[in-house]
């Protein structure tokens, strides 16, 4: 081989080891990158809390109640005239990156607040307590994993788009802590009616979607709770052991309801319960499987009258 010949593949060899030394340096991309949100008046939910929390944070003090009603929309407008964006009371593309604020580990106050929230929709189940201690530096890491995103434990724009994003067309949080379950234990079929059982023991319980609180309790279905989540829907939660949320109190998804148990026909055999009910006063029973099969992998889950009445059950 003539050195010019060994010259050239040296280089080759060179070049080829730069490029794949630059592929690795890259940061995963997003598994199915989110786009902020447009929220506005008559808004429920997380995503209208942690703007409320950026809010105060940002010393325009508003309640922090998951409800978009006209003190929020003054107050965004009030924000949006003192950051010279265009004033018109809604929190879209434009407004969101100048609200939301960089977190890290040690910060503590309403923006960490906000982020907690956030997290919450996502199963996290995070006190609120606006501390970013251990807990919240670990669910933020997985979800960043989860979403492909870079794993720095910051919560920078990057990160807040993905956590308000993702479910900014609906979705919610899963009922039990992610850590307590798999994937497979929620594509479960019901014993003989669409519903689900999720086998889990003595864990918390979260609203999966925005709604007001019905205590009730039978002998089937032991220590329960209804969550009216608008007309005629509702999402039914059996075999509790315990109750945190007052009857007739309204939740944000995400929020904390109560712990999982094994009272009524559970006895002996700790789990919890599931049924969506949608359409009419005695409702509809829904499969709950693709529903929170959506959730847990990070995608848009089907409205709730869309659910099947069938296929779900043995």
């Amino acid at each position: 081989m003539t050195s010019v010949r060994r010259v050239l593949l040296l280089m080759v060899t060179m070049v080829a080891t730069l490029v794949a030394a630059a592929v690795v340096a890259v940061p995963p991309a997003s598994a199915a990158a989110a786009v902020w949100p447009t929220v506005q008046q008559g808004a429920t939910g997380p995503n209208v809390q942690s703007i409320q929390f950026l809010l105060t944070y940002r010393g325009i003090a508003v309640a922090t109640d998951g409800v978009f009603g006209t003190q929020t929309r003054s107050a965004v407008v009030t924000f949006q005239q003192r950051n010279g964006l265009v004033a018109d009371g809604v929190v879209g593309p434009q407004t969101w990156p100048v609200l939301v604020t960089e977190l890290r580990q040690g910060m503590s106050g309403n923006h960490v607040r906000a982020g907690q929230v956030a997290l919450n929709q996502h199963g996290y189940g995070l006190a609120v307590d606006g501390q970013f201690g251990p807990a919240t530096d670990a669910a933020v890491r997985n979800f960043q994993q989860r979403r492909g995103l870079l794993v720095d434990g910051l919560v920078g724009p990057a990160t807040w788009r993905e956590l308000v994003g993702v479910v900014s067309s609906g979705g919610g949080p899963l009922p039990v802590p992610r850590s307590s379950i798999t994937r497979g234990d929620l594509d479960n079929p019901h014993h003989d009616y669409p519903a689900i059982d999720i086998m889990v023991r003595y864990v918390p319980a979260y609203a999966m979607m925005s709604g007001t609180v019905v205590h009730f309790s039978s002998t089937t279905c032991g220590l329960g709770l209804r969550l009216n989540v608008g007309g005629s829907n509702r999402i039914n939660y059996c075999h509790l052991s315990s109750r945190s949320v007052a009857n007739g109190a309204t939740v944000t998804a995400g929020m904390r309801i109560g712990t999982t148990g094994e009272t009524g026909n559970a006895a002996g055999n700790p789990h919890l319960h599931i049924e969506i009910r949608t359409d009419t006063s005695a409702g509809i029973l829904r499969c709950p499987q693709p529903w929170l099969l959506a959730v847990y992998d990070g995608r848009t889950p089907p409205a709730l009258t869309s659910l099947p009445t069938t296929g779900c059950f043995f």
